[in-house]
């Protein structure tokens, strides 16, 4: 379809290219639809467009009764968050107890183990040439 719609007068490259492309990036955001990273695991796509009309309230949450849909829309969200992150928790419970009823210790600790644990950051360190530890933020820019 992309190839259609260029006429027989484009024999610039460039613009072929151009025409192509946008032809075919139109195309894969109309059928296959924007994607959308989930930071947390229990968020669902209904929370994700509250989100996105949050957004675009945020700039007329000035105005009198702008402010109150958003107050609506982000009450509405927080809701929907506990509720969504509750169900979650809850099903990732009755999968701990399944697999401890199946006999499958090492999958349900596996499961408690990533319900409980807190993920840290790695500390990086910047060293000089010789190995040793910068601590001093002129020395860490130099380097």
């Amino acid at each position: 379809a992309p190839l259609t719609i260029m006429s027989n007068e484009d024999t610039d490259i460039d613009s072929m290219i151009t025409t192509f492309n946008t032809a075919l990036t139109e195309t894969a955001s109309e059928i296959l639809g924007k994607h959308r990273q989930k930071k947390k695991s229990w968020i669902t796509a209904e929370i994700l467009d509250l989100c996105d009309k949050r957004r675009e309230l945020r700039q007329k949450r000035f105005e009198p009764e702008g402010s109150e849909k958003y107050k609506e829309v982000n009450n509405n969200i927080k809701r929907c968050m506990k509720k969504a992150k509750e169900n979650w928790i809850g099903e990732q419970c009755s999968e701990i107890e399944e697999n401890l009823r199946k006999n499958n210790s090492k999958m349900a600790y596996q499961l408690v183990k990533d319900l409980t644990t807190v993920k840290q950051g790695k500390a990086t360190t910047v060293q000089d040439r010789s190995g040793k530890c910068l601590t001093e933020e002129r020395e860490i820019l130099n380097r």
